[in-house]
């Protein structure tokens, strides 16, 4: 998979999109982090109401847009955005296993930075 796309989800749904996004022939992926809480740790998600699509096939883009808890998708300008998968492995390296330490924003710094799809521009998401 070279490019994923990147959606928005409905409040607090981002296990469900990823639980159910199978069940539309999706690969859903939402990084993970901790918070630490009165109970003790918990995973949350590394960029809440955000989760990226794999976009392996022809109507990945459509089935996204009818998924189980998945809101819409980001556009730039009149097409979804894009990551690569460069993008998304920076993401994986700074996730659970290797959560950045609270102020670290190296993450969200590769996906605003112009990690977008080479030769896709656009006046933002909308």
């Amino acid at each position: 998979m070279s490019n994923w796309l990147v959606a928005y989800t409905e409040p607090h749904c981002e296990a469900k999109a990823v639980r159910f996004g199978p069940l539309f022939g999706l690969v859903c992926y939402c990084p993970q982090t901790y918070a630490d809480r009165r109970r003790g740790r918990v995973n949350r998600p590394l960029f809440p109401g955000y989760l990226f699509v794999a976009n392996s096939w022809t109507g990945a883009a459509a089935a996204a847009r009818e998924a189980i808890g998945i809101a819409g998708l980001v556009r730039l300008g009149d097409r979804p955005a894009l990551m690569g998968q460069g993008a998304i492995d920076a993401v994986k390296i700074r996730e659970v296993g290797n959560c950045p330490a609270a102020g670290e924003g190296a993450a969200s710094e590769a996906l605003t930075s112009g990690a977008a799809h080479k030769g896709e521009s656009g006046d933002g998401a909308g």
